[in-house]
Order: structure tokens, then C-alpha cells, then sequence
């Protein structure tokens, strides 16, 4: 895996599913998983178990024309949603209440998780109306397509910032040309490397990962793969169609037609149902609180330009097209948000009645269910927590808030009319910072708070040195590895120098050998290159490789590796690829060398190369070693110079 994934993921600062989100994924992949072990994973979450109930009652009331009266038993509820459909809500909830916070200006938060959202549910769909199982697989990789990109503004808010607001960064091959100098990794790569560390099946997070990327019809691709990566293609033609508001078949893009027509899905069928996926866009939003985002206002002294469908969906995965402006700073009140629970009338009168005359802002809630949907949605800074007897609810509430990110950072005050030491030791082994003896006046009260501010202060100066100090780690990371690039690539063609191969080649060679998989190698070697040089000189020789490199870069897939070995030979490393689909690269690499003119100084060079190809397994047993299949594809290489240049040959192994 990607060492600079590693890096981003020990930062802290990568998107996951909470902890309760993964355990549910988890489970649901095993074929054993059982009802019980699924209730009790949701029990652990008392807001998650709020939210499955709410969306079970809503099941039931949508299939008998009224009201449930009320919520059933938490394995009912599973049971109606299904557990397919339990692990998309659990993702969903999970990962969009536990995503990183908005810092990157550049990124649009909302449009990013709206239009991931619809990708999620038109895949499914598609996958529903061609036929085909697996419309919860095809739902997972639709919402987690963007992961990637999410992770690089989360992790380089910054750095991101710039690179989206480049000249360029529309084009997605461009943008991952961007990321990967600037970061050492582009989000197809991180979205891969995330599912795979989240435990997905490699297929899925391939899917996800490289579903925009444009794949040579040289190369065999699994046919599942393939239809997911089409259903994910469609998926975004379909979610430009509902925005755009196309309710016709023929109004249909021509990109969607063509994706449909490789899924033997009819046109009319995905017309007709562009009313139904918008509605249950709608629903998954209204359910996961994802609004479709509002037009940004234009200022007033510049004409309005129409916002079109098309230039809504233009940039996808919710990257703005203008810079948002920064949120407005805090007024300088020293009023803190606090969240008061507390079932008793009277004593939240009293409590409410202080707090507010302090000047802090409260809201109030009755439950701990509703407390803690209102500390995920508020963030409160402080929660006054009265539970009834023996602070029971008190303390779940505690417990429940200390297992996210944000619940951790509140000062959790228990108001409690016990005293005795023991249940009090009790309350801060559960997470309490401090009690409040009731009943209280209220200058005993406003002391408390006083005492809380000032922990919060220091929390937060704390939080922002350890923000800075991670900022300088990251810069420091990135320097690093812009050295280990820059050591790693030929100053001359921008190509991974022959250090970078040999690392590669053992790279690809133990994770060929670990799955028995395919790997193949081809090397080439200009014709003719010294006569150049003494002809025409070294410059002319110079631009010749420069330009020779382009070809390389431009024609192998992103997955596999061109590399300069030195002088005028090149290599190519094609992972997963066979003996049929490497020699179609390296046929294409020979035709379209031999018919470029290379312009130096208004005139015009041809040149052409000799290629060797070789496969780990070609046939019989596999080569013994990387250095033998090495050897087989640069003697192959010479054999086509031998044989009369300008052509490809095919070396053995045995």
C-alpha cells in the first residue's frame, strides 16, 4: 500500500466510518452474521439506535397509508430495514456525522456529500433495473467514490485549496497529475488504499476508486468490475440528468447512453424512473440530514450568470467552482453553548434562568436520546447532565458522548444531589470533568461554569498548538517526499528513474507471487538513438528521449509504471496485466513512436524502437524470480533490434 497513505492515515485527519459504523461493516460482510450480533453492535450507539427506529417507523407507515403508532422493538426494526440496507444507512449516518470538518475553501462540503448521495442511490437503481444482484454493493461504492478527494482536503486543506482553484483542475486526469506531484498520491489512489484499510473486497474499492478513469480496451478487465465501474459511470450521467431536470429519454447525454447500452439497460427504462430515484434522493437525504446545496449569492455589481444543470455537475464530488468565502469569526462573546439535561420543569427553569442571565446560550432537552442527537447536531461546549436517582441517564449520556471526537472535547458537568464519594469516583471513571452539588445557588453554579471556560481555553490552545505542530509535520512530510521524488525521477524526462524500477519491480513481484497473479514487463530501446546524437547532437538526442517519455507517459494506464532505465532504454511495470494485454501496450508504444515527428529547431525527426515483452506466468510454471523476467523481457528487446528493429518480440522465462 501506498507509503504516503500511511502518513496521511497516522495524521489522524483521513474520513472513517465511527467506530460503531465499522463493526456494523464489518459484520454484515460475514455470511454467519446473526441478528443478535448486529442489535447489540447498534445498542452500543444510543443515537444511531434512535435513527434506525425512526427510519423502521417510517418504513411501516409508508406501507400502511398512516401513522405506526409507535417505534418497534430495535430487532424488529433491523428486520424490516434489512441488513443490506442497515449497512447503508449505518455508512451513511456514520460517515457523514463523523467526516472531517470543512477547512478546505476550495471544497464544497454539502455538494460533495449530496451528489455522492444521489451517485449511491442511481446506482442502485441501475444495478436493479439491468437485472443484476448486488444493488447494496453498487449503493456502497457510489457514496464512497469520493472518499479520495475528501481525504486530501481534510488531510491538505490548503495545499487542496490551491490545486483545486488551478487552471486545469476540471479535467480529471489533470487533477490527478496535480495531486500526485504535489502529495505523492492522487485520490483514485487514496480512495483505493481507504476501502481496502476498511476491510472492502479489492473489487469494490477498485470500482470506487478508478470508476472515472479511461481503461485501454488492450487490457482484460474482470467483467464484474467492469459492469460496476459502468453502473458507477452511468450512476453520474443519471445524477446530471435529475439536476438538470431531463424527464425524456432522448434528452438523455450521449456519455449515459453509452454506458447504458454496455449495461443492456433501455433508455426508456432509466427515463421513467429518473422521478422515482430523485424521491428516494430526497428521502436518503432528508434520513442522513444531507441538503441539496443552495446557489451561492453573486455580488450585486457583477450581472448574475445563469447557473445551468451542466455547470452544477461539471465539477463533481462537490469541488467548488469559486472559492467559498471564510465563516465569520466568533463575536468575542463569553457566553459558552451549553446543553442542559434534565426531565423536571421546574429545576430546567431554574438552570436555564441563571445560565441565561450569564449570557450563555442554552438548549434544553428531556432525554438522553434527544440530548444526544442535539450534542451532535449543536455541539455544545458544555452539557449539564441531572439524572434522575442514580445519575443512570447522566452517565449514559457521558458514556455515549465520550466515544466520538467532538463529545470528547465537551466539559461534561454532572449536577447530582448524591455526594458520597465512591458514586462520584464512579461518575469521572465514566468520563465526568466535574458535579454540581444540587441543589446549588447560583453563584455556586456560575463558579463551576467560570471553571469549565477556563478548561475549554486551555483545550483549545492546546487543540491549536497540536494544529500547528501538525502542520508543520505535514510540510515537513510533503519536503520529504518531494527529495525522495525528485531522487527517484530522471531530471531529464520527468519518467521514475531506474532506482524507482528496481523498487517497483520488487514491489509488483512479491504481490504477483502473494495472489499467483499476472505481472509483465516491457522494455524498450530507441533505434538508432547514437547515430542522433553524433548526427544531429545532444540536444536534438535530449529532446528525442524527452519527447519518447511523453508517448510512454500518455499510453500506459495509470496503474502501471514508465520508467526511464537510462540512456535510451525504457520500461514499463503492468501489474495484474497478461502476456495479450502487455504486448498490445507495447505494440501501441512502437506505433505510436513510429509515427510522431519530433520538431527541434523547425526540423523534423522520426525515430523508432525496438520493444521486448515478458509475463510472469506464460504459460507453464512462473518465472523463478524478477531478475529472470527482467532478463527475458531486455533480451526480447534485443531481439527485436536483431530481427530488424521497429518491433515488438515476446521473451520466455523457462
Amino acid at each position: 500500500m501506498n507509503k504516503v497513505f500511511y502518513e496521511l492515515k497516522f495524521s489522524g485527519k483521513l474520513p472513517s466510518p465511527a467506530g460503531v459504523g465499522m463493526q456494523i461493516l464489518q459484520l454484515t460482510q460475514q455470511e454467519d452474521c446473526g441478528l443478535d450480533e448486529i442489535t447489540k453492535v447498534v445498542r452500543s450507539d444510543p443515537s444511531l439506535t434512535g435513527r434506525i427506529l425512526k427510519v423502521a417507523n417510517t418504513f411501516t407507515s409508508s406501507r400502511t397509508g398512516g401513522t405506526a403508532p409507535t417505534a418497534p422493538p430495535l430487532e424488529e426494526a433491523v428486520l424490516r430495514i434489512g441488513f443490506a440496507s442497515l449497512r447503508d444507512l449505518v455508512l451513511g449516518f456514520s460517515l457523514i456525522s463523523n467526516n472531517p470538518k470543512a477547512t478546505c475553501r476550495a471544497f464544497d462540503y454539502g455538494a460533495f456529500w449530496h451528489i455522492s448521495l444521489g451517485r449511491a442511490v442511481s446506482a442502485q437503481y441501475l444495478t436493479e433495473l439491468g437485472g443484476r444482484g448486488g444493488g447494496s454493493e453498487s449503493y456502497v461504492c457510489g457514496l464512497l467514490c469520493g472518499m479520495g478527494r475528501l481525504g486530501l482536503a481534510a488531510s491538505h486543506p490548503e495545499r487542496y485549496s490551491r490545486i483545486l482553484e488551478s487552471e486545469g483542475a476540471d479535467d480529471p486526469e489533470t487533477l490527478v497529475s496535480m495531486e500526485t506531484r504535489e502529495f505523492g498520491i492522487n485520490h483514485r489512489e487514496l480512495t483505493d488504499a481507504l476501502l481496502a484499510d476498511w476491510g472492502f473486497p479489492q473489487r469494490l474499492a477498485r470500482a470506487a476508486a478508478t470508476y472515472q478513469q479511461v481503461v485501454s480496451g488492450d487490457f482484460a478487465e474482470p467483467a464484474n468490475l467492469k459492469v460496476l465501474r459502468r453502473t458507477l459511470q452511468a450512476a453520474d450521467g443519471v445524477v446530471a440528468a435529475i439536476t438538470a431536470n431531463l424527464v425524456t429519454a432522448d434528452a438523455l447525454s450521449d456519455t449515459l447512453r453509452n454506458s447504458l447500452k454496455e449495461l443492456e439497460i433501455e433508455d426508456t427504462q432509466v427515463a421513467n424512473a429518473l422521478t422515482s430515484i430523485r424521491t428516494t434522493w430526497r428521502e436518503w437525504g432528508a434520513l442522513l440530514n444531507v441538503a441539496a446545496p443552495k446557489p451561492v449569492a453573486r455580488p450585486t455589481a457583477v450581472p448574475a450568470e445563469p447557473e445551468t444543470a451542466a455547470k452544477t455537475v461539471a465539477r463533481k464530488d462537490g469541488v467548488a467552482a469559486r472559492p467559498s468565502p471564510p465563516p465569520l469569526e466568533p463575536s468575542g462573546s463569553p457566553g459558552a453553548s451549553v446543553l442542559l439535561l434534565e426531565s423536571d420543569d421546574r429545576i430546567a427553569s431554574g438552570f436555564e434562568g441563571w445560565l441565561r442571565r450569564a449570557g450563555h446560550n442554552v438548549v434544553r432537552s428531556k432525554t438522553v436520546r434527544d440530548a444526544l442527537s442535539m450534542a451532535v447536531t449543536h455541539a455544545p461546549q458544555i452539557v449539564i447532565a441531572h439524572g434522575q436517582t442514580d445519575d443512570t441517564e447522566a452517565l449514559e449520556l457521558c458514556k455515549a458522548m465520550r466515544s466520538f471526537e467532538a463529545g470528547r472535547m465537551t466539559f461534561f458537568l454532572l449536577a447530582t444531589a448524591n455526594s458520597d464519594s465512591r458514586r462520584l469516583l464512579t461518575a469521572f471513571d465514566a468520563g465526568v470533568d466535574d458535579y454540581l452539588l444540587l441543589p446549588c445557588a447560583e453563584g455556586d453554579g456560575l463558579l463551576r461554569l467560570r471553571a469549565a471556560q477556563r478548561v475549554l481555553q486551555l483545550r483549545s490552545r492546546v487543540a491549536a498548538q497540536e494544529k500547528t505542530l501538525q502542520q508543520h509535520l505535514a510540510e515537513l512530510a510533503v519536503a520529504n517526499r518531494k527529495l525522495h521524488r525528485a531522487a527517484m525521477t530522471d531530471e531529464l524526462t520527468q519518467l521514475p528513474n531506474r532506482r524507482f524500477a528496481e523498487e517497483t519491480m520488487r514491489d509488483g513481484w512479491s504481490e504477483a507471487s502473494k495472489q499467483d497473479g499476472d505481472l509483465s514487463l516491457i522494455v524498450g530501446d530507441i533505434d538508432h538513438f547514437k547515430k542522433v546524437n553524433d548526427t544531429h547532437g545532444h540536444l536534438v538526442g535530449d529532446v528525442v528521449l524527452a519527447s519518447v517519455a511523453r508517448v510512454f507517459r500518455q499510453e500506459v494506464r495509470s496503474c502501471d509504471v514508465a520508467c526511464r532505465l537510462g540512456g535510451e532504454e525504457f520500461l514499463v511495470i503492468c501489474p495484474n496485466t497478461d502476456l495479450v494485454g502487455a504486448r498490445n501496450c507495447a505494440e501501441r508504444l512502437r506505433d505510436k513512436i513510429a509515427n510522431s515527428a519530433i520538431e527541434v529547431s523547425g526540423k523534423k525527426h522520426q525515430v523508432t524502437i525496438s520493444l521486448g515483452v515478458a509475463t510472469r506466468r506464460n504459460g507453464g510454471a512462473p518465472a523463478a524470480s524478477i531478475e529472470t523476467l527482467f532478463k527475458a523481457a531486455d533480451d526480447a528487446a534485443y531481439e527485436s533490434k536483431r530481427a530488424g528493429r521497429n518491433r515488438v518480440s515476446v521473451g520466455h522465462t523457462a
